[in-house]
């Protein structure tokens, strides 16, 4: 007899969702960061490491989810309209930082990420529209020598 706090069995769509991730990160190992970083060694770590963790996290971090599903996956129409939002800002924000670069583009895309996920707490906020693209500049641009768009 279930009282239905059994979260033990999980909901199939975690499966799936966890199978999915796994899926990109072997597609970012096998074909994606080999096409899109450059194989010189300048510098004390080469462009392709950190890619190539997050994929192997992405692999790992994704069979456990399929492997030991948690909870019910049951999104709602405003879930839906959070996520489907936040994928065109992503698009619209990687094709302006094509066409006027990071520094100017990446607090103004955290600002809409924050404001689409609600985020009340101002050092949260201060976080993720300054921190966030300041760590990521001074990582990227000075510690890698690596260009930015």
């Amino acid at each position: 007899m279930s009282n239905g706090s059994d979260r033990s069995a999980g909901h199939p769509a975690n499966r799936i969702a966890g199978l999915a991730v796994a899926a990109l990160g072997g597609a970012l190992l096998l074909w994606i960061i080999p096409a899109n970083t450059d194989s010189t060694g300048s510098g004390w770590l080469r462009p392709d490491t950190i890619p190539t963790i997050c994929a192997w996290a992405f692999v790992l971090l994704g069979l456990v989810q399929c492997a030991r599903p948690r909870g019910d996956l049951q999104p709602v129409g405003d879930d839906i309209v959070i996520v489907v939002a936040a994928a065109t800002a992503s698009v619209i924000a990687l094709w302006a930082m094509g066409r006027v670069g990071f520094l100017p583009v990446a607090p103004v895309f955290a600002g809409v990420l924050v404001a689409l996920f609600r985020e009340r707490r101002p050092a949260c906020i201060a976080g993720a529209v300054l921190g966030a693209p300041a760590v990521t500049y001074l990582v990227v641009r000075v510690l890698l020598d690596r260009p930015l768009p």
